[in-house]
């Protein structure tokens, strides 16, 4: 098991502009993988995206971290989230961490059970 605790930097984590707008509301980017059409029925859309950005930044507060990796860009953690704004879902949310800069990276509905949907985070 994981150490966890809460992510470094957490203050100053980002979500990169086109993260929100141009990959998980939209159902035409080639990797969205359904997460546009996901968040569409939890209640954001593109008219909104400001509040899904709030929303993740707000929860990565609330939680701990559990450090998954290193990588070439930085450490990899993954946070759980709860979004929603009709009803509310968890999600397991990727980042980053390379010196003081936190950064976004995706995603995933979490299914029943604890498991992460679709493919395992580590290949993130």
């Amino acid at each position: 098991m994981q150490k966890r605790q809460r992510i470094q930097n957490v203050d100053t984590a980002y979500i990169p502009r086109r993260k929100i707008g141009n990959y998980l509301l939209n159902p035409e980017h080639r990797d969205n993988q359904g997460k546009a059409k996901l968040l569409n029925s939890l209640g954001y859309t593109l008219k909104n995206k400001s509040k899904l950005k709030g929303d993740i930044l707000r929860e990565i507060k609330k939680n701990k971290a559990e450090f998954q990796s290193s990588t070439n860009q930085g450490d990899k953690y993954k946070i759980e989230i709860e979004l929603g704004l009709i009803k509310k879902i968890k999600f397991i949310s990727i980042w980053i961490v390379n010196g003081k800069d936190t950064r976004f990276v995706t995603i995933k509905p979490k299914r029943r059970g604890g498991k992460v949907n679709e493919r395992n985070t580590e290949n993130w």
